[in-house]
């Protein structure tokens, strides 16, 4: 972990192995990798694959000790904390839980984690032949229901107990991925059960996109969520209701996007490079510090989300560059916020006496990397020109030509609207 006190998480998809379900849907020994091999949907070619080991996983099935002691060393190398397992309760039990029952029985990956509950109703056929006898009348082929707490808390106390589990304000972390009223009315049932334990309260942290909040009534509920965390991925949001909006923030990222091998005719795309990265997660992570109400969690989907295209883990495109591109981004962000001479740097824009301090305007808008073969050089780029920096900053006095004033360690340097500026970071 960092010295500073930032945690990064990234959400770990469990499967990758055949389970029950996914047998009695798709066919005996099903797993995600088969959509990898489906030589029918000629456009998989532009999807990131696993690459083979030392570099790489290969077509891995984390059940295995090896491949999680393997994922651990791979995320601690990138500037990664931890886990976020998905948690599904389909049926009134546990589905997908064999990973984590390892984890629980053999402590590896052994780094902090924490659980997110997947609670929707699964309905994916992913284009398939299917017995449709197997599913429900309502188009599911297993329900999300919301009747069984006892059995419930008895599996969540188990996994809550680790000695690993990531806690806020001494309390468990349980992320929330459909928030509505029914789901809050049950995480109360929960709770109430979990007492038997001596687990008193856990701390709720709603996953809020577009598809998440569907349902959401915009109320005061009776349990209301102690933090929120967008899902970008899944539909970002122009508003967060007021309801939510108060809520800590639990800041997030995405590494990207591509369905392509569950749905061959998907045209959403996203594709970030690792420059891309490294900008997205210095500019959150840089916000997430000067938020005083942020608990310091950062929530990146995903580590292993191969069929969505949201991977940190080595890949046929990018190899190990994205995961090197999270750790640049902490390296950065603890280099800006303790090396002496940057943190005394204050970079201000305008005229005469009227400026504005746009010192993180210029670490969120304008990092860049001065790329060579040998080397990768961050710094701040400011370009000249009027009309860019009032993009950048905003115009505090239009139609004035204005400055960029740079102060670092009593010294101080003035760039007019014809000059590029260049500040050194790492």
């Amino acid at each position: 972990m960092q010295s500073n006190n930032q945690r990064v998480l990234a959400y770990y998809f469990p499967q990758y192995h055949s389970i029950p379900e996914n047998d009695v849907v798709f066919g005996t020994g099903f797993n995600d990798w088969e959509l990898f091999k489906n030589n029918t949907n000629i456009r998989l070619k532009s999807c990131k694959f696993p690459i083979e080991p030392p570099t790489g996983l290969g077509f891995y099935d984390p059940q295995n000790i090896d491949v999680r002691i393997k994922q651990a060393s791979l995320a601690k190398k990138y500037g990664i904390d931890g886990f976020i397992y998905y948690h599904y309760w389909l049926e009134n039990k546990a589905v997908m839980d064999t990973v984590l029952n390892n984890l629980l029985e053999d402590n590896q990956p052994d780094m902090p984690f924490c659980l997110c509950f997947a609670n929707q109703s699964w309905k994916h056929c992913y284009g398939r032949d299917t017995n449709f006898k197997k599913f429900h009348s309502d188009g599911t082929t297993f329900r999300q229901l919301y009747d069984n707490p006892k059995d419930h808390a008895q599996y969540l106390q188990r996994v809550f107990n680790h000695k690993n589990y990531i806690r806020i304000n001494n309390l468990p972390v349980l992320f929330l991925y459909i928030l509505n009223s029914t789901v809050l009315s049950y995480i109360i049932r929960v709770i109430e059960e979990l007492k038997q334990y001596n687990i008193d309260n856990i701390y709720l942290i709603a996953n809020t996109s577009w598809c998440c909040l569907q349902e959401y009534k915009n109320a005061q509920h009776e349990r209301m969520p102690d933090a929120y965390s967008p899902f970008i991925a899944h539909g970002k949001l122009d508003k967060l209701p007021d309801s939510l909006s108060s809520l800590p923030h639990v800041y997030s990222g995405y590494m990207g996007w591509n369905v392509i091998p569950r749905h061959p005719n998907s045209t959403h795309l996203v594709d970030f490079s690792p420059d891309d990265i490294t900008k997205n997660t210095c500019k959150d992570l840089l916000l997430m510090k000067y938020d005083t109400k942020s608990p310091q969690i950062y929530a990146i989907f995903a580590w292993n989300e191969w069929a969505e295209g949201a991977i940190i883990e080595p890949n046929s495109i990018y190899g190990e560059d994205l995961g090197n591109a999270i750790k640049k981004a902490r390296d950065i962000v603890e280099y800006i916020t303790t090396n002496s001479e940057i943190v005394n740097t204050t970079i201000e824009y305008g005229y005469l006496d009227k400026f504005i301090d746009i010192t993180r305007a210029a670490y969120f808008n304008c990092m860049k990397n001065s790329r060579s073969d040998s080397d990768s050089k961050w710094s701040i780029y400011i370009p000249k020109g009027d009309i860019n920096r009032s993009i950048l900053f905003g115009d505090p006095l239009i139609g004035v030509h204005k400055v960029v004033k740079v102060s670092r360690n009593g010294s101080v340097a003035i760039y007019d609207e014809t000059q590029d500026i260049d500040i050194p970071i790492l």
